[in-house]
């Protein structure tokens, strides 16, 4: 067989799938210690299947599973392929990552004993252990979110959209590590945002961190948007914009000149989008 992998699917739980072969059936053996056929110690799962994929649940976190598969055949039997390794860490992978929600800001982290399963698209990927965390932001909400202390060369995606670890992307960078993203929600939805804590290059690049983030509450009352003035005449024009979304407000006000200056006081009321 080939393609063999071991994923987290949960917090407590692991799948394993490979490409199958002629074989018969395969033999399995999950382990947190030893090797294949070296008996009961450190062997949490084993058996046969004609499958090629297995799910194995209430596992431990923070503990590292070796995985081991082999083709049982007509007339022969195959070595044991493996050993594959996984840990269950909290944020690893998209099914566990982080909920910022449920952390305190500033918070303490560090990628020592995460694995490498994302590559961001910024710098031609990498190899760099990684967390990934989620904030939910409310459309107009404004999200501010940064590193305050670095301790590695990390390499920091920050998207929303479709699945984890969010197809849109908002930022991606390697340097500087310390710096803010500051991301307003214009899309008329709520979305979940994710921060994928990399590292630059390689399996060497990984370390302490701490995170801080704000999510801003949506004004009470939003701007108008997309404004454009279409000239009508030498003495005329139409100006249109769109209403903002959610739409709470009750009207515009609005007021032009000769000059760039900011008017002072109210404007013209109008409960239409153009005038």
């Amino acid at each position: 067989m080939t393609g063999v992998l071991l994923n987290p699917a949960s917090l407590s739980e692991l799948t394993a799938s490979w490409i199958g072969n002629d074989a018969l059936f395969y033999n399995y053996e999950l382990r947190t210690s030893g090797v294949a056929g070296s008996g009961v110690d450190g062997l949490v799962y084993s058996g046969n299947t004609i499958e090629t994929s297995l799910f194995f649940e209430f596992l431990a976190q923070a503990t590292s599973y070796q995985f081991y598969v082999q083709s049982v055949c007509e007339s022969s039997i195959s070595n044991w392929a493996g050993p594959f390794n996984s840990i269950i860490l909290l944020g690893d992978v998209c099914a566990t990552a982080i909920d910022l929600n449920s952390l305190v800001s500033p918070y303490n982290g560090t990628t020592a004993s995460a694995s490498s399963n994302y590559s961001g698209p910024c710098n031609a990927g990498n190899a760099s252990p990684d967390l990934i965390y989620y904030i939910e932001v409310l459309p107009n909400a404004i999200l501010t979110i940064g590193q305050t202390v670095n301790g590695y060369d990390s390499e920091i995606y920050l998207g929303y959209g479709d699945a984890c670890p969010g197809a849109m992307q908002i930022a991606c960078f390697d340097d500087l590590d310390i710096q803010n993203i500051i991301w307003t929600n214009n899309t008329g939805i709520t979305q979940t945002v994710y921060w994928v804590q990399d590292g630059y290059f390689n399996n060497t690049n990984f370390g302490t961190f701490t995170l801080a983030w704000n999510l801003s509450p949506p004004p009470a009352c939003l701007l108008p948007s997309s404004l454009t003035v279409n000239v009508t005449s030498l003495t005329t024009a139409t100006i249109n914009w769109n209403a903002p979304n959610p739409d709470n407000v009750n009207g515009y006000e609005y007021f032009y000149s000769t000059s760039n200056t900011q008017p002072v006081g109210s404007g013209i009321f109008t409960g239409a989008t153009s005038v």
